[in-house]
């Protein structure tokens, strides 16, 4: 297994905008994509992208593969230093992107990346061997986040039915919002069940 970054489990969309593991890697994409895009027709580029001399471009590419970005992702990088008149090494970051793709692609990442609902990774693996198991394990991986996703709804509705009942004064009404709740209640119990089923069956 490999270990996930710390933010992997930040919000969903989030971590997706993080394309590299380390401060390094992760200044380059502000300071190529992200700022450059901010400043619009800026003619200067700002100080930091200076550093695109710098990178380590082959621990780059390892680290973008690493997170299931695609290789098309140097074009951006590409670009961003040929507005410095820097011209980056394309082999470097290949072959760090093709060490890193080749630990990415397998099938406990996919059930990960499937169980936080990354769907749009489907095809991170596509040409590598193990693409199949990998895929297989994410669209698995995916029921999870589906439960995850059910469960915060009914909590929210829980919530909501809770403090209905703390305001109603009609007896009749109390006692179907707490039907209701016992309802919700039995029904997140069987969520919890089927969530601990389908995490023991995760690949290893």
């Amino acid at each position: 297994k490999q270990k996930q970054p710390k933010w992997h489990h930040l919000p969903i969309g989030l971590h997706d905008l993080m394309p590299t593991t380390n401060a390094r890697a992760l200044a380059l994409f502000f300071a190529l994509v992200i700022v450059p895009f901010m400043t619009g027709c800026a003619t200067t580029p700002p100080p930091i992208a200076a550093s695109c001399p710098q990178i380590d471009w082959s621990q780059a590419g390892r680290d973008d593969a690493m997170q299931g970005t695609s290789s098309k992702h140097l074009n951006e990088y590409v670009a961003a230093c040929a507005k410095l008149g820097i011209e980056l090494d394309k082999n470097d970051y290949l072959s760090g992107w093709n060490e890193g793709i080749t630990l990415f692609c397998n099938a406990y990442s996919g059930w990960k990346q499937g169980a936080i609902g990354n769907t749009h990774k489907l095809d991170a693996c596509t040409g590598q061997p193990e693409e199949a198991a990998y895929k297989q394990a994410l669209i698995a991986g995916q029921e999870v986040f589906k439960l995850n996703e059910q469960r915060r709804a009914n909590a929210a509705l829980l919530q909501k039915l809770n403090k209905q009942n703390n305001t109603a004064r009609d007896p009749l009404e109390r006692r179907k919002l707490k039907e209701q709740m016992a309802d919700l209640d039995k029904t997140q119990l069987l969520l919890r069940k089927q969530l601990a089923t389908l995490r023991a069956q995760a690949p290893k």
